[in-house]
């Protein structure tokens, strides 16, 4: 039986990385942090955070008028030990800034944004499984001004 074929932890882990997308796009940074182990890090192009007090400070930094949508996909989630897991994601990012009070979806874009790829790692804890990991590495960004990657 192949290392990622429905076990609990590949279940419990891919729906973190999709609450975590869930949460972030609708702005619900609480339930997003509580994904999170308590002193997780993330790396985000280099740029580190260290617990979730450094996490809640990166989510308070983004413009409240950025409307964003991860699309993840290419998820593979694998069991390295009984409370251990670590996944790989490809995400698809789509962003929004709102000009005006009043703009109403739809919103009209040129294309996503980037395109990167997530490298988690998850620990199971008496009270479930929690991201306590993760990196983020940027690809492709689109040029929309020549419609080509820059």
């Amino acid at each position: 039986m192949p290392e990622n074929s429905g076990s609990d932890a590949d279940t419990a882990c891919l729906r973190l990385i999709q609450e975590l997308a869930w949460f972030t796009d609708q702005g619900d940074y609480e339930r997003a942090l509580a994904l999170f182990d308590d002193a997780a890090i993330m790396d985000r192009d280099g740029e580190m955070f260290t617990g979730v007090e450094s996490l809640r400070a990166a989510f308070a930094a983004r413009p409240s008028n950025r409307i964003t949508r991860h699309v993840l996909t290419n998820t593979i989630v694998r069991a390295v030990g009984p409370d251990e897991a670590v996944s790989t994601s490809y995400v698809t990012v789509y962003r929004y800034v709102l000009t005006h009070a009043g703009d109403l979806p739809p919103y009209a874009l040129s294309g996503p944004d980037v395109l990167g790829e997530y490298r988690d790692r998850f620990r199971r804890r008496v009270d479930g499984w929690r991201l306590c990991e993760r990196v983020t590495r940027t690809i492709l960004r689109f040029n929309h001004s020549t419609g080509s990657p820059r």
